[in-house]
């Protein structure tokens, strides 16, 4: 989780594949997942690893088929 609300997670709605859900937690009567946001990891096969760099800028998600990282400017 980020300082500022961000979190991911890696959840198996369809095992055996992985789909990475981003969250914002500081929301009024914040739900889980209820206005999560599905990554899409389609290249990424395995079991898929993720989190964010020290910072919260980067987002890193890494399996068998390669990694991926999305960054933000704020």
């Amino acid at each position: 989780m980020t300082l500022d609300g961000w979190q991911v997670d890696v959840i198996y709605p369809w095992w055996p594949r992985a789909t990475v859900v981003l969250d914002y937690l500081f929301t009024p009567r914040y739900s889980y997942l209820s206005n999560a946001t599905a990554i899409d990891i389609q290249r990424l096969d395995g079991p898929i690893k993720c989190g964010f760099s020290p910072s919260g800028k980067h987002l890193m998600m890494m399996g068998s088929g390669g990694a991926l990282i999305y960054s933000r400017k704020e």
